[in-house]
């Protein structure tokens, strides 16, 4: 090959800044940089000259510092058995998705209004309290993290945002990781991230003691109550039914908020039956629980013809029965108590499982702590004291 690809021609160009121009002819494309100094015009020619005579013309119009970006990347790759067209070809969709990304305040908005519209990837229609939940659990998250892509946030910045939450127990940090997972996994469907990374963040949880009221403080909260409290407290406590089922915000097909009630009109004293109808059961199928007879004593003391079962305020009334019977009320143990006494009676989950709407299984991990059956008996003969 001819050497002399690059020549070095007088110059006066730049209002004279440049006495020297070198020229050549590289894949059919002329070539020109320009020096001040004949010297480092002749350097760069020779330099290129022998470069073209040693490797080529096509490796002389390749630029010097993008050759050494490629021999580095190849070097990189080679333990990987990786060529560059294909560490190209996995980095284009994650280029291409973090151009796509939006800032986690405004993907939040984006999920939140899908939820509502259009459910999520189970349920056409999610609950009104699926959705305070995922905005309880998610605002903080938000709050932490909203200006950044969506993109680039992963497990470091969750787990550093779920460090940041001092206060939070474990039970607490999966509900954190369970909300953020429902996020990240619409994030995905939304084509705004190509994973989600939740999964690896997820981690099993000793199981605790289930919280249950003994005998005695069990009859204590009763004869604690109000009239108005006294038919709630006792199909919560004698049927397991859950304290959702009492009353919840429901939503109809058009997203609409409506406010529904376990009605005194579904409680059968002389059939011994309460049904729950499909808008409040959990499961959404309705279900018949029976009335055992201690709980028919409690409950005609207290039963209406009609209205809602629950009392206004419940939340403020456990605070105020808590402190008027000394007993602590810690959440879901009334259904907690129910499971475990009635499970003592005969160990027959299944049946138990049937009254309450879930599964033995879901009973045995979550609900039950082990009794003896002269417990079970004592639980359901907790009566009023004038009919003991």
């Amino acid at each position: 090959m001819n050497a002399d690809v690059f020549r070095v021609y007088p110059c006066s160009e730049g209002d004279g800044r440049y006495k020297c121009v070198v020229r050549g002819r590289l894949n059919g494309k002329y070539v020109r940089k320009y020096f001040a100094k004949r010297t480092d015009a002749a350097t760069w020619a020779e330099t290129k000259n022998i470069e073209a005579l040693n490797q080529g013309v096509e490796h002389v119009d390749f630029p010097t510092d993008l050759r050494m970006q490629a021999t580095l990347a190849a070097k990189l790759l080679k333990p990987h058995g990786v060529s560059l067209i294909d560490a190209v070809r996995i980095a284009m969709p994650i280029i291409a998705q973090r151009a796509k990304s939006l800032p986690v305040k405004e993907a939040f908005e984006r999920f939140m209004d899908d939820y509502r519209l259009h459910g999520g990837p189970k349920k056409a229609i999610s609950s009104a309290s699926y959705l305070d939940y995922l905005h309880d659990m998610l605002t903080p998250f938000v709050k932490f993290c909203g200006e950044h892509l969506v993109a680039d946030v992963g497990i470091a910045e969750i787990e550093e945002f779920l460090s940041s939450r001092k206060k939070a127990g474990a039970v607490t940090r999966q509900s954190y990781i369970r909300a953020i997972s429902a996020f990240y996994s619409w994030c995905v469907r939304a084509s705004l991230r190509l994973e989600n990374p939740l999964a690896k963040l997820r981690k099993k949880l000793p199981k605790g003691e289930v919280s249950i009221l003994s005998v005695a403080d069990a009859e204590k909260v009763l004869q604690s109550a109000s009239k108005e409290e006294l038919g709630f407290l006792s199909l919560a406590m004698f049927c397991g039914i859950r304290i959702a089922e009492f009353r919840k915000q429901v939503r109809d097909t058009r997203g609409k908020e409506r406010e529904v009630s376990l009605n005194w009109t579904e409680v059968d004293l002389h059939q011994k039956q309460v049904f729950i109808p499909p808008e409040l059961d959990k499961n959404q199928n309705g279900r018949y629980v029976d009335i055992p007879a201690n709980a028919v004593a409690w409950l005609a003391a207290a039963i209406q013809p009609e209205g809602a079962i629950v009392p206004d305020n419940w939340k403020d009334r456990r605070v105020l029965l808590e402190k008027r019977s000394d007993v602590a009320l810690p959440q879901n143990v009334f259904r907690h108590s129910f499971c475990s006494y009635r499970i003592a009676l005969d160990q027959d989950y299944a049946k138990a499982a049937a009254l309450v709407g879930n599964s033995p299984a879901m009973l045995r991990r979550h609900y039950v702590r082990v009794l003896p059956r002269k417990l079970g008996h004592a639980f359901f003969s907790i009566r009023p004291r004038q009919m003991a």
